[in-house]
């Protein structure tokens, strides 16, 4: 190897991975929703509970911040609600029994992870 050889084969692969950072995917904060663009949106929860099917639900994210759900399992829809700051979407069911927590992958799509007061986790995705 040539004097610096080293250094010479560490450039380009330096300006390899700067490009593909710097080029990659990026969210335009300006297309990312606010709470007020989510008021009245009806999304589809998908829920992969474990040792169940996959579960589907329908969502609403009302202007008040409550949360319709139409769901079977929710024994309390009158303080069920969602919330969003800084690009976080939560939701919270049953009186706080479970929480939905998830970030914005695109307008449209949200993922993330619940947890519920038995400390059970579970994936889910919001789409719409």
């Amino acid at each position: 190897m040539t004097e610096g050889g080293e250094d010479d084969m560490r450039r380009p692969m330096t300006a390899l991975l700067f490009t593909l950072v710097a080029c990659g995917p990026k969210k335009d904060p300006a297309s990312m929703p606010t709470t007020t663009s989510l008021a009245d949106t009806v999304w589809t929860l998908d829920a992969e509970l474990e040792d169940e099917d996959l579960q589907h639900y329908e969502v609403t994210l009302n202007a008040d911040g409550s949360l319709g759900i139409h769901s079977g399992r929710d024994t309390s829809p009158e303080n069920d609600f969602w919330s969003l700051e800084g690009g976080v979407l939560t939701l919270t069911m049953n009186d706080s029994y479970v929480a939905y927590t998830g970030r914005f992958l695109s307008p449209e799509r949200v993922e993330g992870s619940a947890t519920n007061v038995k400390a059970e986790t579970w994936a889910f995705t919001l789409s719409r």
